[in-house]
């Protein structure tokens, strides 16, 4: 029985993720970096949701708080101990961020209405995929994090709710 060789990287012999995960700027946009289908080329990620932005389908909120709140939870953690944990642009320029952040959390039919809703449902999408990513099994959690957090959603639109006009409870008055 012949044995197939392991066949190394020796630039990440040795090193935790941290000190192997640092990435550049251009290489991270522009997509030399491994990846699924449809997650690599950030550039063109981010050019189909200013377009999204553009024709009023989406609005800034959720993945700007999904991404905000991720790279503020992996700066954190880098900041602890970088030899450990990866920084802030490898995990928003690797994976499935920016793609479940434009294109999946902002599904109309499951996100929050309010935008201080979508704010709060971003931060607990980032925040949750962070976790996954960092501690968990799965090697992506961005699409379960969305998932869980559509099971929260209406949680998020009851004690979030629009103010009425006129009124500055957001009761209307009775009359």
């Amino acid at each position: 029985m012949t044995t197939i060789p392991e066949k190394r990287d020796e630039r990440f012999a040795g090193k935790g993720i941290g000190e192997a995960a640092n990435v550049s700027l251009i290489d991270g946009l522009t997509g030399y970096h491994a990846g699924s289908l449809g997650e690599t080329s950030i550039i063109a990620l981010l050019i189909g949701g200013v377009f999204l932005l553009y024709r009023h389908y989406i609005t800034w909120h959720i993945p700007v708080s999904m991404i905000g709140s991720a790279a503020a939870f992996a700066a954190f953690f880098n900041w602890i101990d970088p030899a450990r944990y990866a920084g802030p642009m490898f995990h928003i320029l690797h994976g499935g961020m920016v793609l479940g952040a434009i294109y999946m959390a902002t599904d109309m039919v499951s996100c929050p209405t309010t935008p201080r809703g979508q704010l709060l449902f971003g931060a607990g999408c980032g925040i949750i995929a962070m976790i996954i990513r960092t501690w968990g099994g799965y090697p992506e959690g961005v699409s379960f994090a969305i998932v869980l957090m559509n099971g929260v959603n209406p949680i998020i639109e009851r004690y979030i709710t629009p103010q009425a006009y006129g009124t500055r409870t957001g009761k209307v008055p009775q009359g």
